[in-house]
């Protein structure tokens, strides 16, 4: 249907992802994307180092996926979020 999907998902006036690192940044990761959704604008990655310590799948939002796909091997910064959910970054 017209106006839906395109756009609605933005955080931000400048149409960027807004970050929230507050709740602390947990360093430099190697994993790769299991998913990605480019009508959502987001996806998951998976990394054996993050699961060692807990976590499942990190968060990747399409402002900081570049140009990337499912299937490829990316180098992150991962950080919690003030309500403690883990995503990716840079």
């Amino acid at each position: 249907g017209k106006g839906k999907g395109k756009g609605s998902k933005k955080r931000s006036t400048s149409g960027k992802f807004v970050v929230d690192e507050s709740g602390g940044v947990l360093g430099e990761f190697t994993g790769t994307i299991k998913s990605y959704n480019d009508r959502m604008c987001y996806g998951f990655i998976e990394s054996d180092d993050l699961k060692a310590q807990g976590y499942d799948s990190v968060f990747l939002h399409g402002d900081v996926k570049k140009g990337f796909q499912a299937g490829n091997v990316v180098k992150f910064t991962a950080f919690l979020t003030g309500e403690g959910k883990i995503q990716a970054k840079d």
